[in-house]
């Protein structure tokens, strides 16, 4: 199944469990300052909500002022100081158990891959953590050992959907965009950025009761991350002998 196409993965939401994330930095907000973990909790998720509205309607903020603001956010939700919120998040993202974080299906569909020597790499935006903490999550949890190249937004400063960020990753990767099969749970951000760069783009959507390929569209809905092994293999045989 080797062959001419590459995949880029979103990480939050995609590969890892974002929610089952932020209620460990829930915990370990509600212990280290004394609140309720509903308290700490409604924080944590209010703080996440805004920061992405801010990504959302200001998209040209700069990615390193974008985690700035949001541990402000973070900080006035939790009424304590910038440097307790690093303090927290730096010990969330440590003590987490890396096997309560990933979703099942996404090791056997890795390992599928990179059996068959497929190019992997991640494609990831910060919100208020910055990209060093999404880095020990994918090496304490084994992904990264899946893949050759992780590009993220605070480090080229350019945020999904934008396609920068995704033309990096096809330089950097040395595949051609349109041999490259982007996969996210965000349509606009993913999708929408792929897409718009000339990848494919997949949706993981595991609510979805079926997976459906949209070839006229290079676009796919997948509902088990196992399923883009069947899709790679479509599309290998769709792209590469054009």
């Amino acid at each position: 199944m080797a062959g001419c196409l590459a995949i880029s993965f979103d990480i939050w939401g995609t590969l890892v469990d974002l929610n089952k994330t932020l209620d460990h930095l829930s915990e370990i907000a509600s212990n280290r300052l004394g609140l309720s973990i509903d308290e700490a909790r409604r924080a944590i998720y209010v703080s996440h909500e805004e920061a992405r509205k801010l990504r959302r309607f200001t998209p040209n903020i700069p990615p390193l002022e974008l985690i700035s603001r949001g541990k402000e956010i973070i900080a006035a939700k939790l009424s304590t100081s910038l440097n307790t919120v690093d303090s927290i998040l730096m010990e969330a993202f440590t003590t987490v158990e890396p096997g309560s974080i990933i979703y099942p299906d996404v090791i056997p569909a890795l390992s599928k891959l990179h059996d068959e020597g497929i190019y992997m790499g991640v494609v990831g935006n910060v919100l208020f953590w910055p990209s060093a903490y999404t880095m020990i999550i994918l090496n304490k949890t084994g992904l990264s050992k899946y893949f050759r190249v992780a590009i993220f937004s605070d480090i080229i400063g350019y945020s999904k959907p934008d396609r920068e960020i995704f033309l990096e990753f096809a330089k950097t990767s040395g595949f051609e965009p349109n041999r490259v099969i982007h996969v996210g749970d965000n349509v606009i951000e993913d999708v929408g950025g792929a897409l718009s760069s000339g990848f494919l783009g997949v949706l993981i959507n595991r609510g979805s009761n079926r997976s459906i390929y949209v070839w006229e569209l290079n676009a796919a809905v997948i509902n088990d991350m196992r399923n883009l092994v069947d899709f790679y293999r479509e599309a290998s045989l769709k792209i590469c002998r054009k």
